[in-house]
């Protein structure tokens, strides 16, 4: 079975929002529980968006051009 590259590269922009789910799940427990660390959280999201979703938006929006 044969893809073409439109199929790759939107199977790379799921992985990338799947990613991106699994950062916000793990602050998510991080922040639920926290220990003697103190971190900021709208720099970890602001973080995750741009390591997970912006490349996710521009691959899928890539696919399907």
């Amino acid at each position: 079975m044969v893809l073409q590259y439109g199929a790759y590269i939107a199977m790379a922009g799921i992985g990338l929002y799947a990613m991106f789910v699994g950062e916000i799940i793990s602050i998510f427990h991080f922040m639920s529980d926290p220990i003697e660390i103190v971190i900021e959280p709208a720099s970890k999201v602001l973080q995750f968006i741009s390591i997970g979703v912006a490349p996710g938006v521009i691959m899928s929006g890539t696919a399907y051009m």
